[in-house]
């Protein structure tokens, strides 16, 4: 097999071969490596040099604290420092709610002492510098584990904060955690809202939240709560270090209000005031400007202290919160439905306006204070529709100002001459209005309100729709419902000329210079067309209202308002719902004002009406209007 071997360094190439120049003219000799491939080689891994350079420069400067921070977790004990919430304004700059520091006491155990007699004279120290008994020390550090970091007191006075921090006692700290105050407590609560600690839900949904975190809960608090929340600080506990490191963290945006204190608390004891002396609890108030849908104020009551929620709650507060019939938690302006009486006849007045079932000189004349209307099917049966008294001869101004339920029967279900709109037409009209739309106020809760209808009583009440149906809804009554905000909006289109704005609470953010980082501009969600001349005979009846209607008592304010008052029938014979609506300065509108007030009996009729005369005449004089 030898014969057959092959010998490799028989073809041997030297190295000067493989590299001889490669001007050579022999083809079959190998090419040398090119100069500019070990250029090109070189110039990469100066490159990669200088990028990593670069790299290792941004992240020692640019990003040497927190990659210290980092390391300094991976060595000792960590704890997230919650952020102060940014501040909430009124208009005027008045603060309703803002962060206070508040100071816990907090136990390290990984490095407390480890000898028992150490432990019980750190023990005794504490109890001395603070209120703690030394068996309440005691107990705590001894169901910790090595790595527990233990709360002693939620609550520390600054005085006391001060001593442990200078007394350097070993693992004990007084750490600063914002407290959420609200100077003024009920008057606001229902617009504000309030922050409790944050749930298991709430650190399950957003990586933001430590146990330590509050969140915002119903009102401004919930709905901005990504602007007002701030970004967190902590505290590193050093471990054979002998010292901590802190960084504090940044205070969130501050947003400010359309809300007018003086407003705010003006109506809120004005409704009060009423509500005590009728013996009655509940009631829903709004002020706009509607010219771009500003709420000035809203009150709902019962209100309740949001500053309860600062603390644990006590039984008793838990009770009046929780298990209260009334709601207190319950924001009425925004979520509550009623039904609206006779506030929705300049509505229908429109309507029949633009439809020609009525023009404004249409008149009626009512002698007996009731219509009869045979039943369609048996006309021996006869269907009795009371008005509240005998009007007489009116007309459409009359109509409204009187509040004239035969009017609106012949408006809405048609009677004798007039042919009415009937219930799909009213239907229509109002959509048109969008009561049965939710209108978009910033803050949570918000219902809309309910337009019944032909198909919806056949599936739901397994009944036909009667004549009877379409009066009741006519004059307010019956299965239509709506809220006080959307009660408020609607005048406010009356008496801007059309225009539905969104409600708005907030206007606008703040940083901690009080720049103004955005604004909330108005947002118009409805345009309601009417001709002028239909359009400035339902604003002359409702000024008829406050001249010479259900509503005189306002007649005596110093600024001329136009209105609508109504009484609603919640419970047959029992309960009855008092409402009034209104706009002012009649001829420059710059409010609208709405107030209800539940539960009332037939000898309280008026009540809303009267609480808005006290509320406007109070405004005004610490308005300083003549």
């Amino acid at each position: 097999m030898k014969d057959y071997w092959i010998n490799p360094y028989d073809d041997y190439s030297e190295p000067e071969e493989a590299l001889s120049d490669a001007s050579g003219n022999v083809s079959n000799v190998e090419r040398p490596i090119s100069e500019s491939i070990f250029k090109l080689i070189i110039s990469g891994l100066v490159l990669l040099f200088i990028f990593y350079l670069i790299n290792l420069s941004s992240l020692i400067i640019k990003s040497g604290d927190e990659l210290k921070g980092l390391a300094l977790q991976n060595i000792t004990l960590n704890y997230s420092l919650p952020a102060a919430r940014g501040v909430i304004y009124d208009r005027n700059g008045k603060q309703l709610a803002y962060s206070s520091p508040d100071y816990k006491l907090v136990l390290v155990s990984k490095l407390l002492p480890k000898t028992p007699q150490a432990v019980m004279e750190l023990t005794e120290k504490i109890s001395l510098l603070t209120k703690l008994s030394v068996e309440e020390i005691k107990t705590a550090i001894e169901q910790a584990n090595s790595t527990s970091i233990l709360f002693l007191s939620d609550s520390l006075e600054k005085s006391e904060a001060m001593v442990i921090s200078q007394n350097n006692l070993p693992g004990v700290y007084a750490l600063p955690i914002p407290k959420r105050i609200y100077p003024e407590g009920n008057y606001f609560s229902n617009i504000i809202g309030y922050v409790n600690k944050a749930s298991q839900s709430d650190m399950g949904k957003d990586s933001y939240y430590t146990i330590q975190d509050r969140v915002g809960r119903v009102g401004i608090e919930e709905s901005y709560e990504e602007i007002l929340r701030g970004k967190h600080g902590y505290i590193n506990f050093m471990d054979n270090i002998g010292h901590e490191a802190l960084k504090e963290g940044s205070a969130g945006q501050s947003v400010v209000l359309h809300i007018d204190t003086d407003a705010q608390k003006y109506l809120y004891e004005a409704v009060l005031e009423i509500l005590r002396a009728n013996g009655l609890k509940k009631a829903a108030a709004v002020m706009q400007n509607p010219n771009n849908g500003a709420i000035i104020a809203m009150v709902s009551f019962p209100s309740y202290d949001n500053n309860i929620f600062q603390n644990s709650l006590s039984q008793k507060d838990v009770d009046y919160l929780f298990k209260n019939n009334n709601k207190p938690l319950f924001n009425r302006v925004v979520g509550g439905q009623y039904s609206p009486g006779s506030t929705i006849k300049p509505l229908y007045a429109l309507a029949g306006l633009k439809e020609g079932v009525i023009t404004p000189s249409t008149t009626i004349t009512d002698t007996k204070g009731y219509i009869s209307i045979p039943n369609q099917f048996n006309p021996d049966v006869v269907y009795i529709y009371k008005d509240w008294k005998i009007q007489g001869k009116i007309g459409l101004r009359e109509a409204l100002a009187q509040s004239s339920d035969i009017y609106f029967y012949s408006v809405g279900g048609g009677y004798e001459s007039i042919k009415g709109l009937g219930i799909e037409r009213m239907i229509s009209y109002l959509k048109y209005f969008l009561i049965d739309k939710v209108l978009g106020v910033d803050i949570p809760g918000e219902s809309d309100g309910f337009i019944p209808s032909p198909s919806w009583k056949q599936s739901t009440k397994g009944e036909g729709w009667y004549t009877g149906d379409t009066y009741n809804i006519s004059i307010g009554q019956g299965d239509l419902l709506v809220t006080p905000l959307w009660l408020n909006t609607y005048i406010g289109a009356i008496a801007n000329g059309g225009e539905m704005y969104k409600p708005k609470i907030a206007d606008k953010f703040v940083d901690e210079e009080k720049k103004v980082t955005k604004i909330m501009e108005k947002e118009v969600i409805g345009e309601v067309q009417f001709n002028k001349d239909d359009l400035r005979a339902v604003r002359e009846g409702m000024r008829m209202v406050v001249t010479e209607g259900t509503g005189r008592r306002l007649s005596s304010l110093p600024i001329q308002i136009a209105a609508k008052t109504g009484t609603a029938e919640v419970i047959k014979g029992k309960s009855l719902t008092s409402l009034t609506t209104m706009y002012g300065p009649y001829q420059d509108p710059e409010f609208t004002l709405t107030i209800i007030i539940e539960g009332i009996s037939e000898d309280q009729l008026g009540v809303a009406t009267k609480a808005a005369e006290i509320f406007i005449q109070n405004y005004l004089k610490v308005k300083n209007v003549e």
